[in-house]
């Protein structure tokens, strides 16, 4: 199953399109892109991604993921943390599961936010 974005035009929609991409690959190959399935890893390779895409002259990459972030603490109903990788692996206990619904909620969030239709 692949998502495209059906509107374009506006500078968030880019940059979660960006970081979409990059997601899909690392969804079905962990170990090329993590070195193992482990959730922190995933956090920090996210984190290491949106620095090199402010770096390169984007804006609002953390803000834009964060409100992804935002999306899953409301889902589970933190309002503590809003770090994806600790509430999901607070509520699965093991890192392939809490990797698994991190991959759900973000398409279910992408194609609620940034019309995303199935193709």
């Amino acid at each position: 199953m692949f998502l495209h974005i059906n509107y374009l035009g506006i500078g968030d929609v880019l940059i979660m399109q960006s970081l979409f991409c990059m997601l899909k690959k690392i969804r079905y190959n962990y170990l090329l892109y993590l070195g193992e399935v482990n959730i922190k890893y995933l956090r920090a390779f996210i984190d290491g991604y949106l620095t090199c895409e402010e770096e390169n002259g984007k804006s609002n990459v953390f803000e834009q993921f964060n409100a992804f972030e935002e999306y899953i603490a409301d889902i589970y109903h933190c309002q503590e943390s809003y770090d994806f990788s600790s509430i999901l692996l607070e509520k699965y206990k093991d890192d392939k599961t809490a990797i698994e619904k991190f991959f759900e909620h973000l398409e279910v969030y992408m194609r609620e936010q940034y019309k995303l239709e199935n193709n």
